[in-house]
Formats: structure tokens, sequence, C-alpha cells
């Protein structure tokens, strides 16, 4: 059991060399997690994108009207978190499907 902020030992290089020279792969993978940060990865994008627009309306509105572009350069990490939630729901539904069968 590994503690916070510890990571995980793994095998040295040299026994995933030698198991895949003697062709015995079938445990290559198995300790091997699949990473499911796209859904964490999406809502902190999305926030930063929802709160870089709230920054940018604000200026536009009290300080300077050149600030509206600011609003559209927002989008961008928005759209990037829509697409790691995009993501994560259609692993999520293939892992699922895969399951059923």
């Amino acid at each position: 059991m590994t503690g916070v902020g510890e990571k995980q030992k793994r095998p040295p290089a040299e026994c995933r060399v030698q198991e895949v020279a003697t062709g015995s792969t079938e445990n290559f993978f198995a300790d091997q997690k699949p990473k499911r940060n796209a859904l964490r990865n999406g809502i902190i994008c999305m926030a930063v994108g929802v709160g870089l627009g709230m920054f940018f309306l604000t200026v536009a509105l009290t300080v300077a009207d050149e600030a509206w572009g600011g609003i559209g350069i927002s989008l961008i990490p928005f759209c990037i978190g829509l697409g790691f939630l995009l993501i994560h729901f259609l692993q999520e539904k293939s892992q699922n499907d895969t399951e059923n069968q």
C-alpha cells in the first residue's frame, strides 16, 4: 500500500524487456490501470474558461470596451474542457459496452 505522494513500485525496465524478449507479455499491461483523469481535466479547463470569461466580462463592462475580445479567448479552455468531458463519457460508455458483451 502506498502513502500519499508515493508512487507505486514498478518492476525494473530489464524485467519488462526480458518479458517481451521471451514472448511472455500476458502480464505486461496487467499492473497498468487506465488513467481516468479526463473528467478532472475537463472540469478544471471548463472552470478556467468560465473564470476567464467572467473576468473579461467584468473588465469590459467597467473599464475598457476593448476587453470584449477576451471573452472569445476564454472559450478556448472552455471548449478544451468540453472535449475532455466528451472523451471521458465516450470511454466510459465503450468500457461499459465491452463489459456487457
